[in-house]
């Protein structure tokens, strides 16, 4: 609240607006304790680590890639973040950085920051990618699964092949490049297959899932090509022959 001190009417009423004078303003102010010296450092550390991993996150959105390029900035968000919460209170004197960075607003904006950072790598399923391999530190160090490089590499060998052999090509609406159709079939196959095996086992980060949508989607909306099932033939060769019973019948009785 404001304290104002005696003034005549008139001189606070001017076209209906009520006017303090400055010199009559009493400023307030809260007094607030001192953070020590180390939780500010501990507390820059964990916001610079999140602003970079947002950065991160944020730029390879699209195409999405960010559980591989930015697994090193999400792992510097978790270790300064243990850092915070492994000061605890050193006894009934001393506040240690957990209290004091943790639990000393009411929105408690650096746990809901941190939170918002777990629940994208998550929700995208990163760690599946990934074989956690624990430091002498206590952290742990991330490294890409055989199966993720695996498929990565395969894809990436798709789209390659779909680059060179589309180049002297004139794209033409709903028809099928038959040169992108059949010099990339086997490689397209070959990581359709493999996406389909470790579909089964739950085993796709967001990164794969895109991927491969992305892949799909050159394959048949770009291009137009399609994969004859493996047992098409043998449906057609059936067909075929119950068609034809009906005439060799026919014949061998006369």
């Amino acid at each position: 609240c404001y304290v104002i001190a005696h003034h005549k009417y008139e001189q606070l009423i001017n076209s209906h607006a009520v006017k303090y004078p400055q010199s009559t303003i009493i400023s307030t102010s809260i007094s607030i304790s001192q953070t020590p010296n180390i939780c500010l450092i501990e507390l820059d550390n964990f916001s610079t680590a999140t602003v970079l991993f947002m950065n991160c996150t944020l730029t390879n959105a699209r195409p999405l890639q960010y559980c591989e390029k930015c697994v090193t900035e999400y792992i510097s968000v978790q270790n300064s973040y243990n850092i915070i919460t492994n000061d605890e209170d050193k006894s009934n004197e001393t506040v240690g950085c957990k209290s004091e960075i943790l639990r000393s607003d009411n929105i408690q904006v650096v746990l809901m920051t941190y939170e918002f950072v777990t629940s994208i790598w998550k929700k995208s399923n990163c760690d599946v990618c990934f074989e956690k391999i624990p430091t002498v530190n206590g952290s742990f160090r991330y490294v890409p699964t055989n199966t993720t490089k695996t498929l990565l590499r395969k894809i990436k060998a798709v789209l390659l092949c779909f680059g060179n052999y589309s180049k002297n090509t004139l794209p033409v609406v709903h028809l099928k490049n038959e040169t992108v159709c059949n010099m990339c079939k086997n490689l397209y196959c070959d990581a359709n297959d493999l996406y389909q095996s470790v579909e089964s086992q739950g085993n796709l980060c967001s990164d794969l899932i895109d991927s491969m949508n992305y892949t799909r989607k050159n394959w048949g909306n770009t291009y137009h090509c399609t994969v004859a099932l493996p047992d098409e033939g043998e449906i057609w060769g059936l067909t075929a022959l119950v068609c034809a019973m009906p005439v060799l019948l026919y014949v061998g009785v006369w």
